[in-house]
């Protein structure tokens, strides 16, 4: 609690609040029996709440900056993990899922040098949630002095474009 931010206890307010992590080694459950997934151990998350329930988790689920490889190895792992999960790219705004193909890798690796110095894809699960899935340059690219150093973000929260407001997006604990 000492990380907190507790929501409020009147209920005619929105009851917002937010919970940080900031001590390594913490793993991330995403339960969801269909869409579910594990992320790996990070030192830095945020959760924030609503009405006393999780709205947004936002992360970076890594414990240290790492080399382009070695990023792209955690990558390919949680893509494949919302794959299966039923997560799929927002076509509307152009995002497709990571090409991780020997010409895939070296095309983001460029990429990673441009201004912006990331490349994201919003993923969603329709009428559900929406998930930022991100790979950034942390160190180095703008410029151009190794040691290169990236990070993943990984946001999470509901589906903007298709949410019923009626419906609660996230299952109880």
């Amino acid at each position: 609690m000492e990380r907190s931010n507790r929501p409020g206890e009147d209920p005619s307010d929105e009851q917002f609040g937010a919970t940080w992590v900031t001590e390594p080694a913490v793993i991330i459950r995403f339960v969801d029996p269909k869409h579910g997934f594990i992320l790996p151990p990070t030192k830095f998350a945020a959760l924030t709440y609503s009405k006393n329930k999780a709205v947004s988790l936002a992360t970076s689920p890594m414990l240290d900056k790492l080399p382009f490889d070695d990023a792209v190895a955690v990558l390919a792992n949680l893509q494949n993990q919302f794959k299966v999960g039923g997560w799929e790219p927002w076509a509307v705004d152009g995002s497709t899922w990571f090409d991780l193909t020997p010409e895939g890798k070296k095309r983001l690796y460029d990429r990673m040098f441009e201004p912006g110095y990331m490349q994201t894809a919003i993923l969603r699960v329709p009428k559900k949630y929406g998930m930022t899935f991100r790979l950034k340059c942390a160190e180095g690219c703008w410029t151009r002095e190794p040691p290169y150093k990236f990070l993943i973000d990984v946001g999470v929260g509901v589906d903007t474009e298709g949410w019923d407001p009626d419906r609660e997006p996230f299952p109880e604990p």
